[in-house]
Order: C-alpha cells, then structure tokens, then sequence
C-alpha cells in the first residue's frame, strides 16, 4: 500500500504532457486547466477471474458499482478488512486492472486514454 501512495504522489505530474491516443499516434499536449482534475470513478465494478485446479471461478469486486469523487488536492485514508477492495481500488487507478464496468476519469479523460507511466 505504501507503494500505491508514493505513486499516488504522482497522479497529477501528467497533467502537462500526457498522451493522446486518437488515430493511433501519440502526441503530446499541454493541459490548460491544472485546477479541475478530480478523479472519478462512475459505477466502476471489478471482476476477477481465476483458474482454481479443480474448477474456473470468478470473485466480483464492487458488485453494486463504485461511485466516488475524489477532489484535486483532497487527501483520501482507504481503509477496511481483508478483501474489501482497498488494493482493487490502487490496481484500477492505476491501470494494472481494468474495470469490467463503469469509467475512471482524471479531470475530463478516461484512465484508459492516459499512458500507464504517467499514473506511476
């Protein structure tokens, strides 16, 4: 976790360059707007998928759909017990898991529209 929070760190240092990925090629463009970069997660929900040596199942996390709005500059504490989410919800921000559902904005872009070595 102390990892994720290091990273967290830099979770904003994109907003001058990051990629843009239209027509395949990317470019880079400055962010005019530094101040309205809100992270949001809009029912975001979170399946895993795994191979057991006697049957295939799945584990579904955030099974009613996350939502949350986590301000610039807002400090967030994630806290609860074994297996309810907290390091899902790192690995989604971080785009090491994709959500099966729902987006994961920063500002006005979709996560999944950003380079990954921007979000860490």
């Amino acid at each position: 976790m102390e990892k994720f929070m290091i990273h967290a760190e830099n979770i904003f240092s994109f907003m001058k360059n990051i990629y843009d990925y239209q027509d395949g090629h990317s470019t880079f463009y400055t962010v005019p707007d530094v101040t309205n970069w809100d992270i949001l997660f809009d029912q975001v929900k979170l399946k895993y998928e795994y191979t057991l040596s006697y049957k295939r199942d799945s584990d579904e996390i955030f099974p009613n759909g996350l939502s949350l709005n986590i301000r610039h500059g807002q400090k967030v504490g994630l806290c609860g017990r074994t297996g309810s989410g907290k390091t899902s919800f790192m690995k989604l921000l971080f785009q090491i898991a994709s959500p099966t559902s729902g987006s994961i904005k920063i500002g006005q872009i979709n996560i999944q529209d950003i380079d990954k070595n921007y979000l860490m």
